[in-house]
């Protein structure tokens, strides 16, 4: 009997509005582009700080950013704004 469930991934690939097998494939398309991390540019923002955006700009809902601070890195001085989408922010360490 199948699993009238979604797994996590699923549930995932839902809300970012993909196909499991876009996770997958070589390259991604118009309709459903994946972003590689090593295809991601980084930016330099603040005061000592560098961030990649690892979800593709055509997102318009959810932003996935890898940040990195320096010691005594900040976001600068004036309040750090990214428009109307979510964010994620997942401190590693520090």
């Amino acid at each position: 009997m199948a699993n009238e469930h979604p797994g996590p991934l699923q549930r995932l690939c839902g809300v970012l509005r993909l196909n499991v097998g876009d996770l997958f494939a070589a390259g991604g398309t118009a309709a459903h582009p994946v972003l590689r991390f090593r295809d991601a540019h980084g930016m330099s923002f603040g005061e000592g700080a560098t961030r990649i955006q690892l979800t593709p700009s055509s997102f318009d809902h959810l932003e996935v950013l890898l940040g990195h601070f320096a010691p005594g890195g900040s976001t600068g001085v004036e309040p750090y704004t990214h428009g109307s989408s979510e964010e994620i922010l997942l401190v590693l360490s520090g």
